[in-house]
């Protein structure tokens, strides 16, 4: 059921960004440890590291050109990968944010 979730949430969440560039990847909490929905193998400790952060923070973790967005009833944290921006600038932050919100 929540993988269902979360699936449902990436749909909403590639019409939201539709034609945007953003690359995401869904990652989950489940048994101690960190999965990427639908991916197979282990979580790289970089991406560990990040999720970890992302559920510190209210809004949402940013590290150069990614943003974790961590939504704390899925147990689960969204990573937004802008690859045609040179980093995340102020003024995109809070359009992106409201955006993830939305869905």
């Amino acid at each position: 059921m929540k993988l269902e979730r979360l699936r449902l949430y990436q749909q909403e969440l590639l019409q939201e960004f539709d034609g945007e560039p953003i690359n995401p990847a869904i990652y989950y909490f489940y048994r101690e440890g960190w999965h990427l929905l639908d991916g197979e193998g282990k979580v790289s400790l970089r991406i560990v590291k990040a999720l970890n952060e992302s559920t510190r923070t209210t809004q949402a973790y940013f590290a150069g050109r990614e943003c974790w967005f961590h939504l704390e009833l899925l147990q689960a944290t969204v990573r937004i990968n802008l690859s045609g921006a040179k980093g995340i600038r102020q003024r995109t932050k809070p359009a992106l944010l409201e955006k993830l919100q939305k869905c």
